[in-house]
């Protein structure tokens, strides 16, 4: 079983961009706790996982108990990272 997660994100011209997760040079996801600093985007909030199952039962349980979690994604034909919402990332099992 292979898991992949992605967004899609419809711009304003009515393109669609699609991001994938921005993995570190270790090559682990990057996922960020709002729960730590109130501020999304510092380094206090980081934590990695290099497993793709973990990282997908993570996002399920942050939407099952409301918290702030977010994964680190950039788009596929881009370098620019961004943090996104549980709620926004579509987890595909194949």
């Amino acid at each position: 079983m292979t898991i992949e997660f992605k967004r899609t994100k419809a711009n304003s011209d009515g393109t669609k961009t699609n991001f994938v997760p921005a993995k570190n040079r270790d090559n682990y996801f990057v996922m960020s706790d709002g729960a730590v600093v109130k501020q999304l985007n510092r380094r206090e909030n980081n934590f990695y996982l290099k497993d793709a199952v973990a990282v997908a039962a993570r996002l399920r349980k942050s939407l099952l108990n409301g918290r702030t979690l977010r994964m680190r994604m950039r788009p596929e034909n881009g370098a620019e990272q961004n943090l996104i919402a549980a709620s926004e990332i579509e987890i595909i099992e194949t």
